[in-house]
């Protein structure tokens, strides 16, 4: 069985890049509301910068430790009620953009280790991805029967609701459009998809699923049931930005759930001598 591998890395770098033109907008709008109530008379600080050394090693391989401690906020009574008022969309913004003067004053701009790092850092403190349902083997129709001729109509089966996936533009698509565009209309794109995916975990569901294969069919209802989720988030982007973000974090880890337990489940088939044929074309569309 042929599989297409994901671009994993290609994929990151679009999230990334998302994270840097949404983190400017948002914060760019943050600070502009900042500086109103500033001129009004408020005294509230963000986070800043402080007892930063520009780094003139010719070794970067010690940047985590000099970039530790060097983002600091100051002792003010006001911060408390200023960070009451933020948002977790606020926070992310406000905290990447710190990280970013951070790396800028350390002369760590161009040290793409730092630069992979500090986003993932970030990524992992600020995007809380929303529960995905995980079903157990008792979710599926599970049956005694582990003859050839089972698997084989178990094999077509499976093969029959993957290629049934027949949306052609990818969530990543429809998400550039959005920004590109700050159109929230065009992520009712997205419900298609959503509906797809609900779809393809009832048929899964309901196919007579031989117990010698149910450990590795699991993981890819369970893949996905990760894939709705991040779809689910993808489409929320425009009313919960750090949603959004997570969305493209699942999506990824999805597509790798995907792979993984299709290649689990043509092993244990080709153990049996069993074909598992499955489209390419529609594989592709399902985690592009």
């Amino acid at each position: 069985m042929a599989i297409f591998y994901p671009r994993k890395q290609t994929v990151i770098i679009f999230v990334v890049c998302v994270l840097a033109v949404w983190g400017t907008t948002h914060y760019a709008s943050l600070n502009a509301n900042a500086g109103q109530i500033n001129g009004a008379g408020n005294n509230n600080s963000a986070a800043v910068v402080t007892d930063l050394q520009p780094n003139t090693s010719t070794d970067n391989g010690d940047w985590k430790k000099q970039f530790e401690g060097t983002v600091k906020t100051p002792p003010n009574s006001d911060s408390a009620i200023t960070k009451e008022k933020l948002t977790a969309t606020d926070n992310l913004a406000r905290d990447f953009f710190t990280s970013y003067i951070g790396l800028k004053q350390a002369d760590l701009v161009n040290d793409q280790d730092a630069i992979d790092q500090t986003t993932a850092n970030i990524a992992a403190e600020h995007i809380n991805t929303n529960p995905t349902k995980l079903y157990v083997v008792g979710d599926l129709h599970t049956i005694a029967a582990n003859d050839k001729n089972t698997l084989l109509t178990f094999s077509q089966a499976v093969t029959t609701v993957l290629d049934s996936y027949n949306i052609r533009t990818s969530q990543s698509s429809i998400v550039q459009s959005y920004i590109s565009k700050n159109d929230p209309s065009v992520l009712k794109n997205i419900d298609p998809i959503i509906a797809a995916y609900k779809r393809m975990i009832s048929s899964l569901l309901a196919i007579p699923t031989p117990e010698i294969i149910s450990s590795q069919y699991l993981e890819l209802v369970n893949a996905l049931s990760t894939m709705k989720s991040a779809a689910v988030d993808f489409r929320g982007f425009d009313t919960d930005s750090v949603s959004g973000l997570s969305g493209m974090s699942m999506h990824v880890t999805g597509a790798q759930q995907i792979i993984t337990g299709l290649q689990d489940m043509n092993a244990v088939l080709e153990g049996e001598g069993v074909p598992f044929m499955i489209n390419q074309n529609a594989l592709n569309a399902l985690v592009r």
